[in-house]
């Protein structure tokens, strides 16, 4: 599961102490989607909606310095200063991903070990 991370001085930052209300729940929103989505911060125009925004807040959040157009929807300013690339987070779930494959293996292992222990000490008694 990847997280978006917020800083805990966003709520006083001058840039978003100029936005609106909904600018912000939409900039919240749309961080955590990008996260889930693994987009590296890019927010297409066809998710505002869903977002239950409009593209006035979205142009607010570019006038605040908090995102930036593209020719496709936005894109988080300096995404990749405080959350992992689309990269990262993937790489990340492959190693957990063996690890706990792995884990499990040896898990399996030593019940299975356990077990046939447990029955050659009862077919000895």
């Amino acid at each position: 599961m990847a997280w978006f991370k917020v800083d805990d001085q966003f709520w006083s930052h001058p840039k978003v102490i100029r936005c609106s209300t909904s600018a912000v729940a939409l900039w919240v929103r749309a961080g955590s989607w990008a996260a889930q989505q693994l987009t590296d911060g890019q927010v297409p125009a066809e998710v505002l909606p869903m977002m239950r925004a409009t593209k006035r807040t979205a142009h607010e959040l570019v006038a605040a310095g908090l995102w930036e157009a593209t020719t496709t929807g936005w894109r988080f300013h300096d995404w990749g200063d405080m959350q992992p690339s689309a990269q990262q987070v993937t790489e990340q779930k492959l190693k957990r991903a063996e690890a706990g494959r792995k884990g499990g293996r040896r898990s399996s292992q030593r019940r299975l070990e356990e077990a046939n222990g447990q029955a050659n000490g009862q077919a000895n008694a």
